[in-house]
C-alpha cells in the first residue's frame, strides 16, 4: 500500500508539473468540439424498414440447399442496398442531379465547404496526367454530377438488421429533412427494381448459355451416334452380340476334349511302349497286357481253347494220340491258337491306329483352342469399343435433355422474383436535426480534453530525460543529490541581483537552497568536511559559477575562512559576476607572469577570491603544473574552505586534471536542460581517475511547478525568518 500511494503521489506530481500543458490541450480540444458542433450544417435522419425474405418456392431454387437461416443471403442484399446502382435509381427517380443539385457537395463526405471541390479538382489534374502518360485522349471512367451525387449517396446509406427479424431498416441523412425521406423512401423502390433486374439479367445470360451449349451437345450427340452406326456397319456389331456368348462355351467345351484327348493318348503311349518293349517275342506274350487281355474277342478264344483242350483231355483218356478224333481235336486246337494271335496283332494294330487317331485329334484340338482364343480376343477388343461409343452416345443423349428440360423449366420461371421485399413502415419527415450531437460532442470533448491532455503530460514526461527531480537523479545515476536551487529572475531577487540575494534576502527560499547544500557538504566526510571542493558541470550555462560564488558565501555565513578561485580558463565569468579586474589571476601566477598577491577582496567583504587572469593558450597544462597544485595546498593552509570554479567537465580536459588536485568535486546539472546520458559520460570519466565526487546540485528548479519543494523550502525559510524576528 505504501509503494502504491508513492506511486499515485508521483502520477500527480507529473500532472501538476505539466499542468499548463494540460490546461492548453483541454482548452484547446474544447474550443475545437465548440467551433466544430455549433458550426457543423444540421443533418436529418430518415428510416425506413423493410422486410426481405427469399422466395423458397422459386423451382429454381429447389434442390440447392438453401438453409432456412442463411446470413450470407441477407448480407448480400444489405450490400445491394448500399450499391451505386441502387442509389444511380434513386438519383434518376428523383432527378436530384436537376432539382436538388444544391443539397449534395461534390460527392464527398463531411469536410470543410470548399476542401472537396479542392480535393477533386486536384484528382481530376492527376487523372488527366495519368490519361496523357499512358496516351489516352480522355478519361472512358469520367463520372457525371449524377454518378458523384449517387457516389455520395451510396456512402450516406446505412442499413441495420433488427435483432431476431428478417426485417432490416434502412436511413439515410441530409441537409433538409424532406429531401432525406424522399431518398430513404426511393430506395426501397430502387432496391427492388435492382433486384429484379439482376434476376432478369441472370436469367437471360442463363438463357442464352444454355442455349448454346444446348446446341453445342446436340452436335456432339449426332456425331457420336453416326461414329457409332458406322463401327457397327464395319465390325458386324448385330452378329457380334450373339457370338460374343456363344465363343467362350466353344472355348470351354475344346478344352475339355482337349484334356480327355490328352489323358487318353498319354495312356495309349504308356500301352504301345509295353508293346514295343515285347515286340520281339511272340504275340502270345502281349496276352497279358491289361488292355489286350480285356478285349471280348479274345477272351471268347481263350474260352473256346480252354474248352477244346478239355476236349482233347477226354479223349487222350479214351483213344491214343493216333486216333482221329485225337488228330481232329489237335488242329482244332491249333487252329484257335492261330487265330487268338492273329486277333492279338489285330487288338495291337488297332491300338496303334487309334493312337495315330488320337494324337492328331489332339494336335487338332489345339488348334480349335488357339482359334477360340484370338476369336475371344478379338471380339472383346470390338466389343470394348463398341461399349466406348455407346456410352459416349448415352452420355451427351443425357446431357442434351437435361439442358432442354432446364431450358423450359427457365421459361417457366424467368419472370418469378427470387427476393421478396416489402416496405413495412415507410419513412417520416425528421422533426428534429440527427447531427450534431452537441451534449454528446461537449461531453466527448470534454473528456478527450481532460484525459488527451493527461497522456499528453506523461508522453512529453518520458520523451523528457533531463535531469528533474533528486530522487530520479540518485536512483538513474547512483550519486548522491546533495540539494536543489530553485529557478530565480531578476525580478524576484528582492531589489537586488541574483548575485546578491544572500545579502538582500537571506531568509528567502533561495538563499535556504544553498544554506542545505551547505550543511550536506559539511556532513559529507566522517573526521571533517573535504577543505579544497571542485564545482563543476557537464556543459556551460548550467549554474556552476553562481552555485560556487552562493555555497562559498553561505560557507563564510557559517564563520568559515572561504577563498573562490576561478579556474576556467577557458570562458572566465566570476570577474564579470563580482565586477572585479581580471589584468592578473590564476593564469598569470601559474604561468610566473606575476609574484604579487593575485588574492582579491569580494565585494561583500565576507570571502577571498582569485580570478581567471587572461586567457592562457594552453589552460590544461597551467592546470596540471607542480605550481597549480602548491597553490592548492598553500591554499588550504591559509582557508578553512577552498572553492574551486572548474571549466565543464564534457568541454575540455580542464575539470578532470582539477578533480586530481582537489580533497571533492561537486557536480551541477540544470533541472530540465542536462540530459542524463551526459551526466553518465561526465561521472564515468570522474570515476575512471578516482576522482572523490561528493554528489551533485540540481539547480533552476521551477518551485511553482514542483510543490514538494515549494512546500518545504518556503516553510523552512518562513519559520527562520519569523525566528530571526
Amino acid at each position: 500500500m505504501h509503494e502504491q500511494e508513492i506511486h499515485l503521489r508521483d502520477y500527480l506530481r507529473v500532472i501538476l508539473k505539466r499542468r499548463t500543458l494540460v490546461a492548453n490541450f483541454f482548452v484547446v480540444t474544447v474550443v475545437l468540439v465548440l467551433i466544430g458542433t455549433f458550426a457543423a450544417t444540421p443533418r436529418y435522419e430518415a428510416t425506413t424498414q423493410l422486410l426481405i425474405e427469399k422466395n423458397e418456392a422459386n423451382p429454381m431454387a429447389k434442390g440447392m440447399g438453401y438453409p432456412a437461416f442463411d446470413p450470407e443471403f441477407l448480407e448480400t442484399q444489405y450490400q445491394i442496398i448500399k450499391s451505386f446502382n441502387v442509389s444511380r435509381k434513386v438519383v434518376s427517380l428523383l432527378a436530384l442531379d436537376t432539382k436538388y443539385p444544391q443539397y449534395f457537395g461534390g460527392g464527398e463526405k463531411g469536410g470543410l465547404p470548399g476542401v472537396g471541390a479542392l480535393f477533386g479538382w486536384l484528382r481530376d489534374l492527376r487523372r488527366q496526367a495519368d490519361l496523357k502518360r499512358l496516351g489516352v485522349a480522355q478519361d472512358p471512367d469520367t463520372m457525371t454530377r449524377a454518378d458523384e451525387i449517387a457516389k455520395g449517396i451510396a456512402r450516406e446509406i446505412v442499413v441495420k438488421p433488427v435483432r431476431n427479424t428478417r426485417i432490416v431498416t434502412v436511413s439515410f441523412m441530409a441537409e433538409n429533412p424532406v429531401l432525406a425521406k424522399m431518398v430513404v423512401n426511393s430506395v426501397a423502390r430502387a432496391y427492388m427494381d435492382e433486384v429484379l433486374a439482376i434476376k432478369m439479367h441472370s436469367a437471360e445470360y442463363a438463357l442464352k448459355w444454355m442455349s448454346n451449349k444446348a446446341g453445342e451437345e446436340l452436335t456432339k450427340l449426332e456425331a457420336s451416334e453416326k461414329a457409332l452406326q458406322q463401327y457397327m456397319k464395319e465390325n458386324d456389331i448385330v452378329t457380334v452380340e450373339n457370338r460374343v456368348a456363344l465363343v467362350p462355351e466353344k472355348l470351354a467345351e475344346f478344352g475339355s476334349q482337349l484334356s480327355k484327348t490328352e489323358a487318353r493318348r498319354k495312356e495309349l503311349e504308356t500301352i504301345m511302349a509295353r508293346i514295343r518293349e515285347v515286340g520281339s517275342k511272340r504275340p502270345a506274350d502281349l496276352e497279358a497286357q491289361p488292355l489286350i487281355a480285356a478285349d471280348r474277342a479274345l477272351q471268347a478264344l481263350r474260352e473256346q481253347m480252354v474248352k477244346q483242350e478239355q476236349q482233347i483231355a477226354e479223349l487222350g483218356s479214351k483213344y491214343g494220340e493216333k486216333h482221329p478224333m485225337m488228330i481232329r481235336a489237335q488242329s482244332e486246337l491249333e487252329a484257335l491258337r492261330d487265330k487268338k494271335d492273329q486277333e492279338i496283332r489285330r487288338i495291337v494294330e488297332g491300338l496303334r491306329t487309334e493312337y495315330e487317331l488320337v494324337r492328331a485329334n489332339e494336335a487338332n484340338l489345339h488348334g480349335l483352342v488357339q482359334q477360340a482364343k484370338g476369336e475371344t480376343l478379338n471380339l472383346g477388343e470390338r466389343f470394348i469399343q463398341y461399349n466406348i461409343l455407346k456410352r459416349e452416345v448415352e452420355t451427351n443423349r443425357a446431357v442434351h435433355e437435361a439442358l432442354m428440360k432446364e431450358i423450359k423449366s427457365q421459361n417457366l420461371t424467368e419472370q418469378t422474383q427470387t427476393v421478396n421485399v416489402w416496405v413495412v413502415e415507410p419513412a417520416k419527415t425528421p422533426e428534429s436535426p440527427a447531427k450534431p450531437k452537441k451534449a454528446l460532442n461537449l461531453a466527448l470533448g470534454l473528456l478527450v480534453g481532460l484525459f488527451g491532455g493527461i497522456g499528453l503530460a506523461f508522453f512529453v514526461e518520458y520523451l523528457d530525460n533531463t535531469v528533474k527531480s533528486p530522487e530520479e537523479t540518485e536512483r538513474r545515476l547512483g550519486v548522491t543529490v546533495l540539494g536543489v536551487v530553485e529557478q530565480l529572475k531578476e525580478a524576484d531577487a528582492a531589489g537586488g541581483t541574483i548575485d546578491s540575494v544572500l545579502q538582500t534576502a537571506p531568509m528567502s527560499r533561495f538563499a535556504e537552497c544553498f544554506k542545505t547544500i551547505r550543511s550536506a557538504v559539511l556532513l559529507s566526510a566522517a573526521d571533517q568536511p573535504p577543505k579544497s571542493i571542485m564545482i563543476t558541470s557537464m556543459a556551460p550555462q548550467e549554474g556552476k559559477t553562481t552555485v560556487a560564488m552562493h555555497l562559498a558565501a553561505t560557507i563564510a555565513q557559517a564563520g568559515h575562512k572561504v577563498i573562490v578561485v576561478d579556474a576556467d580558463l577557458r570562458k572566465p565569468t566570476l570577474h564579470k559576476r563580482l565586477g572585479l579586474p581580471n589584468t592578473t589571476g590564476l593564469s598569470s601566477y601559474l604561468a610566473g607572469a606575476t609574484g604579487r598577491d593575485v588574492v582579491l577582496d569580494h565585494p561583500a567583504g565576507q570571502i577571498k577570491v582569485i580570478t581567471s587572469g587572461p586567457v592562457p593558450p594552453n589552460p590544461s597544462e597551467l592546470l596540471g603544473s607542480a605550481r597549480m597544485r602548491e597553490l592548492v595546498a598553500k591554499l588550504e593552509d591559509h582557508f578553512d574552505f577552498v572553492i574551486i570554479d572548474s571549466a565543464p567537465i564534457m568541454g575540455a580536459s580542464d575539470g578532470l586534471v582539477v578533480s586530481k588536485l582537489v580533497r571533492g568535486s561537486l557536480v551541477v546539472a540544470r533541472a530540465g536542460v542536462t540530459p542524463y546520458e551526459v551526466l553518465e559520460r561526465g561521472l564515468k570519466s570522474l570515476r575512471d581517475i578516482d576522482a572523490l565526487v561528493l554528489g551533485m546540485v540540481i539547480n533552476g528548479v521551477d518551485f511553482e511547478k514542483d510543490r514538494y519543494h515549494s512546500y518545504y523550502y518556503g516553510y523552512y525559510s518562513y519559520y527562520s525568518s519569523n525566528a530571526e524576528g
